[in-house]
């Protein structure tokens, strides 16, 4: 588990499942979460963290890994290399909104270069047990497979529509259950309104209460491509979806691909979609191939591993939380340069307060990657706060820290998407570029990512790949005044194109 936030910082807002569920009335406290053990279930292809009772996390650890397996064999092209997977497991759902200090969601997937974090609450014990862990399970799989970034009814519906799959037996699976009804309700309340409003929704800057119909119209539009457009009963069952795949990362726009693929337009999908929704529709039942791995206990965490993986997993939704959690835990361990390196990054927002913690974590151990990019990130801070003539010092030590990150630890990717930006703010744009890539590389789908990527290409002087970063980057980007300065960069690109274009002609 890394003790860095590169994960939601680079790449903005996570996405949710939108599902309001009726909780308990017990609400456990805070103290009750930071006093139960927290054991760590192993697979070749994640780790779980989790409070809950050792079987019902190995149940789920199972399931999740029966999960992997069975909708895995589904897609192309193969996932990106380097991206590894926690799960960070809660055993009760009002605990985890108390944590995460919202009532939106219990399920989250966090994108990263290296690792990406699945966090989630257990929600029931019926059929449904598993859908949200499903979900953003089903997160990650479409993420470590995207070359480009795809809209977000996209991601939602296809996360949807896979967290319908049920293992009926080993090797055994159905998907595509609908809840017909739910979904026919939804696409009337939103009938006659444009696609983009309806299935472009920030779910995280919405003031909405009820997320269901966007969830649930995304759903439909992906129930229909997969079911209602096969021609016949031995075609792959998400052969479309791959297809549709394919065409985004080669840069076409998604919904046009769909409608190309679903061999409809715009005008009469909606028609289309009505009448394929008032009709019963049967699950997909597949074979697929059992696993042989096993799910290992690894034992519990140790107080300060506990404590680390609790306050990093919320500090991007309860900051005030978070800082709490680990200066107690500062106070019992003063000298642990990791709780020190995680302190700097949580109180990021009080500059001289988070350079005292990165220093001290350095002076304690220089010789690990985490307290060398904790020092770089926190002189970097230090830097846009003052604006003086210090800014060229700081700026080139914490290229020298990131450097000696990079030596001690040749996969952290985020201490080379940093070094690729400092060299990239001194004008050599070259040197950028290798680091750059390497980031770019690992998350394709990033704003950040493109948008550094982008400005690159645009310093030298190849107009159209950095064009074609800058707009995914402007597309993609959450943050209004950031999206306003990529769109400033991409209309120099492209004024500057037409300059050249009209030179040659």
């Amino acid at each position: 588990m890394l003790t860095d936030q590169s994960r939601t910082r680079f790449f903005g807002i996570p996405h949710v499942i939108g599902i309001f569920i009726c909780l308990s009335l017990w609400v456990p406290t805070h103290a009750s979460m930071l006093s139960r053990d927290w054991c760590e279930y192993e697979t070749p292809f994640f780790t779980v963290y989790t409070d809950m009772k050792e079987k019902d996390a190995m149940y789920t650890a199972e399931e999740l890994l029966s999960f992997h397996h069975a909708t895995s064999m589904f897609f192309a092209p193969d996932a990106i290399e380097g991206t590894s997977l926690s799960i960070v497991l809660f055993r009760y759902p009002r605990e985890f909104s108390r944590a995460f200090n919202q009532s939106k969601f219990v399920g989250v997937m966090q994108p990263s270069f290296q690792e990406h974090l699945l966090l989630l609450a257990a929600v029931s014990n019926g059929n449904e047990y598993m859908e949200v862990a499903f979900h953003e399970y089903a997160h990650f799989i479409i993420r470590s497979r995207l070359h480009r970034p795809v809209p977000r009814w996209m991601e939602e519906g296809l996360a949807q529509y896979l967290a319908t799959l049920q293992i009926e037996s080993p090797g055994v699976a159905s998907i595509g259950e609908l809840s017909r009804r739910r979904v026919l309700v939804s696409f009337l309340e939103t009938k006659h309104q444009d696609w983009n409003e309806i299935l472009d929704v920030d779910i995280m800057n919405t003031d909405a209460l009820d997320l269901q119909p966007q969830y649930d119209v995304a759903l439909g539009l992906v129930h229909y491509l997969v079911h209602g457009t096969q021609q016949s009963k031995t075609e792959h069952s998400l052969q479309k979806i791959n297809i549709l795949l394919e065409r985004v990362n080669a840069g076409e726009d998604a919904f046009q691909a769909y409608l190309a693929i679903a061999q409809t337009n715009e005008e009469d999908l909606e028609g289309k979609l009505y009448g394929y929704l008032t009709e019963d529709q049967e699950p997909i039942h597949f074979l697929f191939d059992e696993h042989t791995e096993t799910v290992a206990d690894r034992g519990c965490l140790n107080r300060v591993d506990k404590h680390l993986l609790l306050a990093n997993s919320i500090s991007d939704f309860n900051v005030k939380r978070s800082e709490d959690i680990l200066t107690r835990l500062n106070r019992a361990r003063p000298n642990n340069y990791r709780v020190l390196a995680a302190l700097s990054n949580i109180t990021r927002r009080k500059t001289e307060l988070s350079r005292e913690y990165a220093s001290q974590a350095y002076q304690i151990n220089p010789n690990v990657a985490e307290t060398n990019i904790a020092m770089a990130r926190s002189l970097i801070r230090v830097c846009v706060k003052v604006q003086d003539e210090t800014c060229n010092q700081l700026l080139s030590a914490a290229r020298s820290l990131y450097a000696r990150a990079l030596e001690l630890d040749p996969h952290r990717v985020d201490a080379a998407f940093g070094l690729g930006i400092l060299y990239l703010n001194e004008g050599k744009a070259t040197d950028a570029l290798e680091y750059l890539l390497v980031s770019h590389k690992h998350a394709p789908w990033s704003a950040r990512a493109n948008f550094h990527l982008g400005e690159a290409f645009r310093q030298l002087g190849q107009l159209e790949k950095a064009a074609d970063h800058l707009r995914i980057a402007a597309h993609w980007e959450t943050d209004e005044s950031r999206k306003e300065n990529m769109l400033e960069v991409l209309a120099l690109v492209e004024e500057r194109q037409v300059e050249e274009s009209s030179a040659n002609e």
